[in-house]
């Protein structure tokens, strides 16, 4: 799929193991496929990875910033070329694959636990270079 493909997982896991939730099982490889198919021009997997390295730089600015990690990974995740309503098919799919329904009961919400999560300067290893 991608060269660095080592570290998404990486990055992954770690944004998941911070929120101190089970990352949902295949849902990294669903989202890197969506952001590997072949008429996107724009937004590609390194836009995802410019996206979460200038992130990494600001984290520490933002009031929520595990909420804002997870929603980099699915902004415009869904991409149809003429399609305008890729950024709300994106948002929903983001609430289904990340809802307490879509989890174990005694799973929290990846938007609460981010929520719970300190936000520290230094309090989550930045993953990416």
């Amino acid at each position: 799929m991608a060269a660095n493909e080592p570290l998404w997982y990486a990055c992954w896991q770690a944004l998941w193991t911070t929120l101190a939730l089970p990352a949902p099982a295949g849902l990294l490889e669903r989202l890197l496929a969506a952001w590997h198919e072949p008429q996107r021009h724009y937004h590609t997997l390194q836009h995802l990875e410019e996206c979460l390295t200038l992130f990494d730089e600001l984290r520490d600015q933002a009031q929520h910033p595990l909420e804002v990690e997870l929603a980099l990974w699915f902004h415009d995740a869904v991409y149809h070329v003429r399609a305008h309503d890729n950024e709300a098919c994106s948002a929903r799919w983001t609430e289904a694959s990340t809802s307490p329904s879509s989890a174990p009961p005694q799973r929290a919400s990846p938007t609460t636990s981010a929520r719970s999560a300190p936000n520290t300067p230094g309090s989550r290893r930045r993953c990416l270079p």
